[in-house]
């Protein structure tokens, strides 16, 4: 008996030992790649971020057997203000060299190779400036900046406690301080209003959850704010691929009546993601019950409601690759100040969205967009119900990119196509555009040598437009007397003549229908467009555009 329990002693003794010297040895291995580590998140972050930039610092590094303790502080600051600093930086470090007023002027460069000829001018002194224009919105804001604890591997008990069971190589629990934020402490009822946990396997997975606490705040003045107790979770490698993400939030309000910021009210937000059985992507499902929000002006306001909003898709990361699909109950747009009766309210109902995007391997895109409503309302009129369907290929990502730096850069498209409908009760109205370029490198291009095919139908009979615009200026009604159509269709149809000013290639009437009617039927290499009944030589045709 005593030797049994003198051999369990040791084993004890042993794992005990064995534990100590893991945990120590994982607390090293944190030591040794934190700032790596730090640095491969900022970088991924900042490289796919085009006017951000993301800084992780720490401080205060105290290392224990079984725990790590640090300051952490994560800050947000703009592209733009990180290089108005190191413009800054530069002319402070020319300046230690104390050039006279001349050899700056006679310089046409700086020890960087950089032009000081924009940056000098002279005051009514003849006193040199060369301080570059300020921005005054560069000023940092800092996400995070607090202490926080690392545990060592490979079992922390803190892991354990959350039922973490896989080894972990370190795990780190944070709750906000009051020091950290004295106003939500107080908020969350003299409490941690944020608390979290996240654990990095020795895989390199990553696991991350946050919680809030729910805070209710609000003054005489009328400012209100208002937020659920909430959770947050994101799984992921550690490039970030594939990751899991579920998030869930009752309640969102915050209104401030003297405040130009925009009221907002969403209830019952979740947004969840997990891998897809293709490797390169992920399915994504988002939902929201209600989202409202106050858009003010001095002399009016607008009040916007969405109801049921959901969307759920897929996307492929690598390749850009997606398929969405989005649909909304109910749209109000309220203008709250000047119609209090209603009768100038818009409603639209049962919003359909699909997007579709494909990448080629020469990195040209084809997708289509495509969205219909069920009907629009003005007041208690029903205007009627229509759709949007546009179709394109060979849309170039490589000059999308480039007219981030150029803006005069055509978008290169090999084609594109449109279908435009509309319906109420007294018809339809069509729209059908197909553009087809080719070769089209540069706004010089846009010529008709590299249109490939043109094709345009239009459809729209005067009554239907008619239809529509006398319901909208009686929306007190549920619908138009014939005296008021035939009076609205007879001003529609004046007003056509007037705006297309008789046009040859619009037609007024078809199969004795009044309305505005064009067809043109246009294909590379034709000598004549078709337009309408007729023909019309290219060259004539196309010099007026």
């Amino acid at each position: 008996m005593k030797k049994s329990i003198i051999a369990s002693g040791v084993i004890i003794a042993i794992l005990a030992a064995g534990y100590i010297g893991t945990a120590w040895y994982t607390g090293n291995m944190i030591e040794n790649n934190i700032d790596n580590e730090f640095a491969h998140i900022t970088d991924m972050i900042n490289n796919g971020e085009q006017d951000l930039d993301v800084a992780i610092n720490y401080h205060d590094y105290q290392k224990n057997i079984f725990s790590t303790k640090l300051h952490l502080t994560i800050t947000l600051s703009s592209k733009k203000a990180n290089y108005v600093d190191n413009q800054n930086s530069a002319k402070k470090f020319d300046d230690e060299k104390v050039p006279s007023h001349e050899e700056i002027a006679n310089s046409s460069q700086n020890s960087f190779g950089e032009d000081n000829s924009a940056l000098i001018t002279t005051d009514d002194n003849n006193a040199t400036n060369q301080e570059p224009e300020k921005d005054l919105t560069a000023r940092p804001i800092t996400l995070f900046d607090d202490d926080i604890t690392i545990h060592h591997g490979p079992f922390p008990l803190a892991a354990l406690a959350k039922g973490e069971f896989a080894p972990q190589m370190a795990w780190v629990e944070y709750a906000m301080t009051e020091k950290a934020s004295p106003q939500l402490w107080q908020l969350a009822g003299n409490k941690s209003f944020i608390t979290a946990y996240a654990g990095m396997s020795y895989r390199q997975y990553l696991t991350l959850k946050m919680i809030n606490q729910a805070i209710n705040s609000h003054d005489e003045h009328g400012n209100n704010l208002l937020v659920s107790a909430g959770e947050f979770l994101f799984k992921a490698d550690k490039d970030f691929d594939v990751p899991l993400l579920n998030m869930k939030l009752d309640k969102l309000s915050y209104t401030a009546p003297e405040s130009t910021m925009p009221s907002l009210d969403i209830n019952n937000l979740r947004i969840s993601s997990q891998k897809n059985n293709d490797v390169t992507g992920f399915d994504y499902q988002f939902s929201i019950d209600d989202f409202n929000t106050s858009l003010s002006s001095a002399i009016d306001q607008l009040d916007i409601a969405l109801n049921n909003i959901k969307s759920q898709g897929t996307i492929a990361y690598q390749n850009g690759n997606i398929d969405l699909h989005t649909t909304i109950d109910k749209i109000t747009l309220k203008d709250s100040l000047e119609k209090q009766d209603g009768n100038y309210n818009a409603i639209i109902n049962q919003v359909v969205i699909d997007q579709k995007n494909m990448t080629q391997a020469t990195n040209l895109l084809n997708g289509s967009f495509k969205s219909t409503i069920g009907s629009l309302f003005l007041g208690k009129q029903n205007l009627g119900n229509g759709s949007l369907d546009i179709d394109y290929r060979g849309l170039d990502l490589n000059n999308i990119n480039n007219r981030i730096d150029n803006h005069n850069l055509p978008i290169r498209i090999s084609s594109i196509s449109n279908k435009t409908t509309w319906h109420n009760t007294a018809g339809d109205i069509e729209a059908n555009v197909l553009l087809g370029l080719s070769n089209v490198k540069s706004r010089e291009d846009l010529n008709i040598d590299n249109l490939d095919a043109l094709k345009v139908k239009l459809d729209m009979p005067s009554l239907v437009v008619a239809q529509t615009l006398a319901q909208a200026t009686d929306p007190s009604s549920t619908d138009v007397t014939p005296e008021q159509l035939d009076k609205m269709d007879k001003n529609v149809q004046m007003m056509g003549r007037l705006f297309f000013n008789n046009s040859p290639i619009i037609q007024f009437q078809k199969n004795n229908v009044a309305g505005f009617y064009l067809d043109v039927d246009y294909i590379k290499g034709d000598s004549d467009v078709k337009v309408n009944d007729t023909k019309i030589k290219k060259e004539d045709f196309f010099k007026n555009f």
